[in-house]
């Protein structure tokens, strides 16, 4: 999946502006900046929910727009910040959405298959006799987690797909977070998933994306690998506040405000 020079406008203004990125299969993009940098515009012109004013989006080497409907979701899915369904659908049932891009093209034990593994990496089961309506905020994200993950689950290297993650956690408790990284982990390492996610979590994106993608006012300030891109030099002048980076065990990166790094601990004082 590639941007080439995209740009959105709306409401007389740019939103985002002359931005090129390249995703592709085998790797963990994430979408990082403050408030406003054009995260989730940039997200919503890959995956065609946005009209883009200027340059173009191409997914598998072919202009996004020339992609029919049916054959643009067998290649991409998406999630965005807020999924609403109101209907009362029973939680397999949304999970099952997934697959109706696929509907006739496989037999039954494979959609078996690929449901099982996405009901089983995400811990699902319990869910899913539950009607969608009755769950929880962060309940229903992992559903609808579940659902573009079987949507993307049986790609193959030689017909990859990807997957669009608009903050895909900000509803999830702290071993869900990982659980979801997890689940995605095998097919991107199989060379068979691209994955293109927003984060705010800093930490998140040092942990599990392979390259970030630093954007502030609508425009691409920096591409490339995590570890080059999530220093104090290239952050601090973006988000406006002082951070360190810290690696608590070989290969772990964490990237800590400093007012959070300088808190006294509770019921004592600050030690320096």
């Amino acid at each position: 999946m590639r941007a080439l020079d995209v740009g959105v406008r709306a409401a007389g203004r740019w939103l985002v502006r002359e931005v090129s990125l390249h995703v592709p299969a085998g790797r963990v993009c994430a979408l990082v900046g403050p408030n406003g940098a054009g995260k989730s515009t940039l997200l919503r012109a890959m995956a065609g929910e946005l009209r883009t004013a200027e340059g173009a989006v191409f997914v598998g080497g072919v202009r996004l727009a020339d992609h029919e409907p049916l054959a643009l979701a067998r290649r991409r899915a998406v999630l965005p910040q807020h999924a609403s369904l109101s209907f009362p659908f029973e939680v397999r049932e949304v999970v099952e959405m997934g697959r109706r891009p696929f509907a006739g093209l496989h037999g039954a034990a494979h959609e078996r298959r690929v449901l099982d593994e996405v009901v089983s990496s995400l811990d699902l089961a319990p869910l899913l006799g539950r009607r969608y309506p009755s769950l929880s905020g962060g309940e229903r994200q992992r559903v609808q987690a579940g659902r573009v993950l079987a949507q993307v689950l049986d790609a193959t290297p030689e017909q990859p797909r990807w997957l669009l993650l608009d903050e895909p956690t900000a509803a999830f408790d702290l071993p869900r977070v990982g659980q979801l990284f997890e689940a995605i982990s095998r097919p991107v390492r199989d060379g068979s998933l691209g994955v293109l996610v927003v984060v705010h979590d800093l930490t998140i994106a040092a942990t599990f994306a392979d390259d970030v993608a630093l954007l502030q006012g609508g425009g691409l300030v920096l591409h490339g690998h995590a570890r080059q891109v999530l220093t104090p030099e290239h952050l601090e002048p973006v988000f406006g506040t002082r951070l360190i980076t810290l690696e608590p065990e070989p290969g772990r990166q964490v990237v800590v405000p400093l007012w959070a790094a300088g808190m006294p601990r509770r019921g004592g004082t600050e030690h320096g």
